[in-house]
């Protein structure tokens, strides 16, 4: 069979060969074989130093010294016993009241039976404690019943409802007796006198 070639179809065939091996080369040329492919360096970025905070630590505080609660009220009752078991529930309220706001102040010490228990030379601040030794138990047992009682109601928040008298730190008998004339003209030299429960003069610092 022969075939016959006109020259326009030889035009065409010759052209669409071009076009197939044009389109070969790029193709060819725009594939790149991945192992080929160029990789891109990214400048590294300055690292930016921020200053560590250091943590602050909380300053450590010691621990108060556990208080032997038995004892200070044991302190309590026999100072409001031994100074005012001849006297009502008031008056040993307010020798109660008294004897603990001592405590921790500038001028005495930071428990109650310090303050109790305190003495300045050949004197002290309850004049019982140079007398009868503080492990001695209370003689009248009704009486020391009633001074534990009040005792509690000191420790639990008890105060005068007369505001004038809570800045009281002092007493003395308002009659005098069991005080020295030196010690009485101090009381109204040095204090301010704020008025009496039951034999009690009361005073306050000036």
């Amino acid at each position: 069979m022969n075939i016959r070639i006109t020259s326009r179809g030889a035009a065409w065939a010759i052209l669409a060969v071009a076009l197939l091996s044009f389109g070969a080369v790029a193709l060819q040329g725009a594939y790149i074989h991945p192992k080929q492919e160029t990789t891109q360096v990214r400048p590294k970025k300055s690292a930016v130093k921020v200053p560590t905070q250091k943590k602050v630590e909380p300053a450590k505080q010691t621990p108060p010294a556990p208080t032997d609660m038995a004892k200070e009220f044991d302190c309590l009752a026999k100072n409001i016993y031994w100074e005012g078991h001849t006297q009502g529930l008031n008056g040993q309220r307010m020798i109660g009241y008294v004897t603990v706001k001592r405590k921790g102040e500038p001028s005495w010490p930071n428990t109650i039976c310090g303050v109790v228990l305190q003495k300045r030379g050949k004197t002290a601040q309850f004049s019982w404690t140079m007398q009868v030794s503080a492990k001695r138990a209370p003689l009248n047992r009704a009486k020391w019943l009633i001074a534990r009682e009040v005792a509690r109601e000191v420790l639990a928040g008890w105060q005068p409802t007369n505001p004038k008298f809570r800045c009281a730190r002092f007493y003395k008998r308002d009659d005098n007796k069991g005080v020295s004339q030196k010690n009485a003209d101090w009381f109204d030299r040095a204090l301010r006198k704020v008025g009496t429960v039951e034999d009690h003069a009361y005073y306050c610092a000036t």
